[in-house]
């Protein structure tokens, strides 16, 4: 095991994939979450918001396994820190409360409901 960058293309595939997850994890999820503003109920939008959620977290999370496989057939370091950053991402996009009002752009009575 050692912190080196080698001229493999991987080392230099595993973090554009990464990058390029989380951007798409996140327009996934812009664009699902669009569809929640017609919906009428509050479940609804809910149901909506845990899909959106789940489809852009399976691909932050898929990026990491896929750089912790490759670091264990490497060794390289490098790419486990690339798993750990993104691991800490993953944690940085915990649905809350606020958040999921902010997402939905939850009504006054939709907020108490939600509590």
């Amino acid at each position: 095991m050692a912190f080196n960058w080698e001229h493999n293309p991987l080392f230099y595939f595993i973090p554009s994939f990464i990058i390029a997850c989380g951007f798409a994890g996140s327009y996934l999820f812009n664009k699902i979450i669009k569809k929640a503003i017609y919906e009428d109920s509050l479940s609804g939008k809910l149901a909506i918001y845990r899909t959106a959620f789940i489809r852009k977290g399976s691909l932050i999370e898929g990026s990491t396994l896929l750089s912790i496989v490759y670091f264990s057939i490497s060794g390289n370091l490098l790419l486990l820190l690339f798993a750990g950053l993104n691991i800490i991402y993953f944690a940085t996009q915990k649905p809350t409360k606020s958040k999921i009002e902010d997402s939905l752009n939850l009504g006054y009575e939709d907020k108490i409901m939600l509590g």
